[in-house]
């Protein structure tokens, strides 16, 4: 395989981590957690603003998250194929009113092109680096930068990443993140992304970070990307709060999963 098609495979695997793990923290307090299987040992922290809630209605949010990725000894981990996040019931998605980007509009694009194209869908930016081993070659990094547009799938609303990196070869790699609503238990909106086969052994990811929060006004009225409230009882100022659920699904068929637990607050007045 040319040097093309492995940075390009390379970055279909790894864009899902950084978008994926987008979605892992929608509380006021930082929160963090490890996930170790195969040869990688995956890590990943968030924090949110503004720092407390409301009891009662929602706040508008911004969300941050950072992550890193560590090789371990041993043979290769099997391939990320998919990747889904739950994010508590408490927080609200809403894309109502904003323009949609289409895969077709930025394929093969760069950054640059990308935002000329849709600028107005976008709702989230970051950055990923990765350490690619080429065969017969000498190891390289590779970075990309991220873009997170509205967009739509097979008809229904939907979140698309754009990734594109100058090195070593100009890259694109566009990737979907499916949404559905769960109807009971601690989670609501879920997000699914699958990739696409992946080689094994040649390269991993070794950070990333994120952010995701947007405002804008449709027909006269403000509105938000992502919302949030403290689900705290009368008479207390905090609650316990289920962040998300992350669940990994690898090639050979396993999956590993994490929750991200924290505490939420109540704003004053």
């Amino acid at each position: 395989m040319g040097a093309r098609g492995v940075t390009a495979r390379l970055k279909a695997m790894v864009v899902l981590l950084p978008l994926a793990a987008t979605w892992l923290c929608a509380q006021p307090l930082a929160s963090a957690e490890v996930v170790t299987g195969g040869r990688y040992r995956i890590s990943f922290s968030g924090s949110m603003t503004p720092a407390k809630l409301p009891r009662v209605g929602l706040q508008p949010i911004s969300v941050s998250v950072r992550g890193a990725v560590q090789p371990l000894p041993g043979p290769p981990s099997p391939a990320l194929r998919e990747f889904t996040v739950s994010i508590n019931r408490h927080a609200r998605l809403s894309l109502r009113g904003l323009p949609v980007c289409s895969r077709g509009q930025i394929a093969s694009d760069s950054t640059n092109q990308a935002l000329a194209h849709c600028r107005d869908a976008l709702v989230g930016s970051g950055y990923f680096t990765a350490h690619i081993d080429l065969p017969e070659q000498t190891p390289f990094p590779a970075a990309g930068r991220l873009l997170v547009f509205n967009s739509r799938y097979r008809g229904h609303r939907a979140l698309l990443g754009h990734v594109y990196g100058p090195k070593p070869v100009p890259t694109a790699i566009d990737l979907y993140f499916r949404l559905r609503q769960e109807q009971k238990g601690p989670f609501g909106l879920t997000f699914t992304a699958t990739l696409p086969e992946v080689g094994e052994g040649w390269g991993y990811v070794k950070g990333f970070e994120v952010s995701l929060g947007r405002r804008y006004r449709f027909h006269g009225r403000e509105h938000s990307l992502l919302a949030a409230g403290c689900p705290a009882p009368a008479g207390f100022s905090s609650a316990p709060f289920k962040l998300a659920r992350g669940v990994f699904r690898l090639a050979d068929g396993s999956t590993r999963s994490r929750t991200l637990s924290g505490v939420c607050h109540v704003a004053k007045g």
